[in-house]
């Protein structure tokens, strides 16, 4: 009995954190709503910019190194290894687009690829961008982390974590943006040309 207990009241803590995680706050922007601009160099000083995706989704997750930001990142570097959504550049005809990940890490470009290496985030499907100033912190309202936004193929903004990611449980916070992500991923145009005659 007392085990019955103790799981039922463990469900609702789950049920409680995961509800708790969907609420938008009371200041937030609604959703969906345009991404703000995404653009500077990368970590190898390369220009990006988050137009460069448009057609594809791309889940944005803004990163500082501290625990929270290190079990986050290392849950959804292992979907990147295991889920086709997030690891296929090319998938079969009638498949999903794949999705892309940027990593913006406030700190230097030192600091965000030797996180990257660390964590074991899979850098041919993730754009690394240092934020050493916040700049593009302050862009999209991020004061704490980690965070995560769902971008859609059209630059539109689909989901967001709550502002405070230190209080979300990391498992549940990489479920909710692999979720959203895959939701915003759009069908790969199955149509077959025409037979030549």
């Amino acid at each position: 009995m007392r085990t019955y207990k103790l799981s039922l009241f463990l469900s609702f803590l789950l049920i409680g954190a995961v509800g708790a995680a969907e609420q938008p706050t009371a200041d937030a922007p609604p959703i969906p709503r345009p991404a703000p601009a995404l653009v500077g160099p990368d970590a190898d000083g390369k220009p990006r910019d988050l137009k460069d995706f448009h057609g594809q989704a791309v889940a944005v997750y803004f990163f500082c190194g501290c625990s929270r930001c290190q079990a986050v990142s290392r849950l959804w570097s292992q979907l990147q290894r295991s889920t086709p959504v997030l690891s296929d550049p090319y998938p079969p005809e009638g498949e999903r687009a794949p999705a892309r990940t940027m990593v913006v890490f406030h700190g230097e470009a030192g600091m965000v690829k030797q996180f990257a290496e660390r964590q074991g985030i899979v850098t041919s499907v993730t754009t690394l961008m240092p934020d050493l100033n916040r700049r593009l912190h302050r862009a999209y309202q991020v004061t704490q982390c980690p965070r995560a936004f769902v971008i859609d193929p059209e630059g539109q903004i689909r989901f967001t974590t709550q502002p405070d990611g230190q209080k979300a449980d990391p498992t549940v916070l990489v479920r909710q943006t692999l979720d959203a992500l895959t939701a915003a991923t759009k069908p790969v145009n199955a149509a077959k040309p025409e037979p030549k005659k």
